[in-house]
Order: structure tokens, then sequence, then C-alpha cells
């Protein structure tokens, strides 16, 4: 599938989502693409971003959400073990600590969903493609609504939050592979 300007994009991550339109803008300089066309004519894809939204608590560590004892050294590394038997250790995780973490990252997805669908609803776009992380893009897109789904063009499995412009376009307009399209 070969995506065309103007195309509608969501790029997440568990604490952040922005949303825009792929759109063919003047390319900045003097170039020669083409010498037919005069410079301020010649148009490349660039992104007109229409939503920008930080979630803070994702973004914050596990530690920093339920309290400091989840960072603390374990009993051993305090009661005056000797340097001899190295550095103090972490206490590992705990049921409830992972409990946690999995209803963090199931509130995050229910955030970013929200949040997408909202926009969409806005924008009213015939379709769209969505980036996430890996780890939580088929959670995305099963708790968006179903008319969100049904528009849904093509899901990137990657984290494209923090990447400049330029690749966010190249990612999207490229042709996907026939496993990548949903």
């Amino acid at each position: 599938m070969h995506l065309k300007p103007p195309h509608f994009i969501v790029v997440t991550d568990r604490g952040a989502l922005r949303a825009g339109w792929i759109q063919n803008t003047p390319a900045p300089g003097p170039g020669a693409a083409n010498l037919h066309q005069p410079a301020g004519l010649r148009r490349a894809p660039g992104i007109r971003w229409v939503e920008e939204i930080s979630f803070v608590q994702p973004r914050q560590h596990l530690v920093e959400q339920l309290s400091d004892m989840a960072g603390a050294y374990s009993a051993a590394a305090s009661s005056g073990a000797s340097a001899a038997s190295g550095p103090p250790r972490r206490m590992g995780s705990s049921p409830s600590e992972t409990h946690w973490r999995l209803e963090a990252d199931r509130h995050a997805v229910e955030d970013l969903a929200q949040a997408a669908a909202t926009v969409l609803a806005r924008e009213k776009p015939e379709s769209w493609s969505l980036s996430a992380p890996v780890d939580i893009h088929h959670a995305l897109v099963e708790a968006l609504p179903e008319v969100c789904r049904e528009r849904l063009a093509r899901v990137l499995p990657k984290n494209l939050a923090d990447v400049p412009v330029r690749d966010i376009v190249g990612h999207f307009l490229a042709d996907a592979p026939p496993d990548e399209a949903t």
C-alpha cells in the first residue's frame, strides 16, 4: 500500500500523542529538482500537526507513582554487609508491583485511545495511519472505537514519537510490506 498526501496520522508512545496531516508543502531552499518549475512551487511532504498531548503519569517511573520504598535496597545491604559481598542489590519485583505496571499500561492505552478517537472525530479523515510502540500497538488498536478501526489504513509498530518530522513522513509514505498492513 502506498499512501499519498494528504493523509492523517497519529504517532504515539505511552506518554504522548501527536496527530496531524501529511501534506505537500513548499520545499525550502533553491534546489534544482525541476528546472521547469519555480523553486517556490516544488512540493515536499510535511506534517501539519493538529494535536499534541503529553500524559505525565506514563512518563513517571513506577517508584514515583507508588512510593519511595520501591527503590529501597535489600535489608542485607543496609545492615552493614561487608564490601566483599558486592554492591547493594535492589529488591525484586513483587506481584503487586507487576500488577501496578500492568494497570499503568492499561490506563495509558485507554488514555491514548480516547485521545486518538477525539481527534479523529474532530478531523474526520477518510482513512488514517497509526504509529505506536511494538508492545502496545495491538492493545491500542483494540481499545479504539469500531468507527476509528474501520478507517485505519495502516499500523506501524514503531515508536516514532521522538523522531524528526522528515523521518516520520518517510515511514508512513513508504510502501508497506504485505504483513505490516492491517
